[in-house]
């Protein structure tokens, strides 16, 4: 994010960034709410048949995120990973 935040364009790039942080908090809430479907399972507090309705859900979500991931990975992305 540090080199969206200078340079030209900076307009682009301020958008750019708060489309990366509201992405970076629905992964958090996500996280969380899979922190705790983990926690349940290892109480036994989650049923079996709780389980597999929220299955295709979590399914969904990973799918979705990674796609969405790939999708955004440009060269510049790619370079600011290495």
């Amino acid at each position: 994010m540090e080199k969206l935040t200078s340079g030209k364009g900076s307009k682009r790039n301020k958008q750019e960034i708060e489309q990366l942080e509201a992405s970076i908090k629905r992964h958090r809430w996500h996280i969380a709410r899979l922190e705790q479907i983990t926690r349940l399972l290892d109480n036994d507090a989650l049923q079996h048949e709780q389980i597999n309705e929220i299955k295709e859900d979590v399914e969904y979500y990973i799918a979705v995120s990674y796609t969405h991931l790939r999708a955004h990975e440009t060269l510049r992305y790619l370079v600011c990973r290495l």
